[in-house]
């Protein structure tokens, strides 16, 4: 149904997908004053190679390594251009196996357990779904489609992770958002995940949602080595008007998750509305248009 749908939307001009978006919420990219608004703004107006590098969860690898932060990307088991080049008796016990040209492609591999004949099939249509085609994210646009199996992370506790979500302006921390239950315990994306909000010290906002989403009232304590989460999170994001940095934190033991440039393809709908402006504000148009890492298209 996904590539169905590609395939029609791959058809349709940016104004007539915009449009369809427009049915779930008012976005305004004439006068944009939200966050989504300028997401889309964005969308139309702007182009940029390192987003493009930095999306892909191949080449973001050499990007992190170039901010002398080797040390918090997640082993590999290998890099590949489809599952039929992979030996799975060479991997561990378990793994994930993650699409690079797509957010949310991923499943955890358990040897002895998952078909692996139906994991071929499976990613063999992942890789011809087109992010870009659906929601013109152009950062996923021209992202050759590759394989990347990765080591499986886990704490002391064996509970599910915390995904720490770093909301970065123009290279500053501004909002974090932490989720639970991310995954299914196939590794997909899971429904009715649990988020809370907090400042970039850490201190939690209650009121803060996204609409249709799943809140938490629990106040997670600060996390060993938080101030170190920071420095990386504003270390990746300093060349881009927006970044969302997602780390996960093991033990005290930083690891990054992605970089995320539209996050929810820019239909987010944060509530109250004073956080959809104030997420807005913290975006200048008008100073990414002077960026040198963007390409601005009137």
């Amino acid at each position: 149904m996904k590539l169905v749908a590609c395939s029609i939307f791959s058809k349709l001009s940016f104004d007539n997908i915009l449009w369809l978006n427009r049915k779930r919420e008012s976005i305004d990219i004439d006068n944009p004053k939200t966050f989504d608004d300028k997401m889309w703004y964005m969308k139309k107006h702007f182009y940029s190679s390192l987003v493009e590098r930095c999306a892909d969860k191949v080449t973001v690898r050499d990007y992190v390594k170039e901010c002398g932060l080797e040390n918090i990307l997640v082993p590999i088991c290998g890099i590949y251009d489809s599952l039929d080049k992979v030996d799975f008796q060479s991997l561990p016990d378990e793994c994930y196996i993650k699409c690079n040209h797509s957010s949310g492609y991923n499943y955890l591999y358990r040897k002895n357990m998952t078909d692996e004949k139906w994991l071929k099939k499976l990613f063999h249509l992942y890789q011809q779904y087109s992010y870009y085609a659906v929601k013109r994210e152009w950062s996923y646009k021209n992202i050759i489609p590759r394989i990347v199996v990765e080591k499986k992370l886990s704490n002391k506790t064996g509970e599910p992770l915390l995904d720490y979500r770093l909301f970065c302006f123009h290279g500053i921390l501004k909002l974090v958002m932490v989720n639970k239950g991310t995954a299914t315990s196939e590794g997909e994306h899971a429904s009715g995940v649990q988020r809370s909000f907090y400042t970039p010290d850490f201190q939690q906002i209650p009121e803060i949602t996204i609409l249709g989403d799943n809140p938490s009232s629990l106040a997670l304590n600060k996390p060993n080595g938080w101030s170190k989460m920071v420095d990386i999170a504003q270390i990746l994001s300093k060349p881009f008007a927006f970044c969302r940095v997602d780390l996960y934190n093991i033990d005290g033991k930083v690891y990054l998750s992605e970089m995320t440039f539209f996050p929810n393809s820019g239909v987010n709908q944060f509530q109250p509305e004073e956080w959809a402006l104030r997420l807005g504000d913290w975006i200048d148009l008008d100073r990414c248009r002077k960026n040198l890492a963007y390409v601005y298209i009137k």
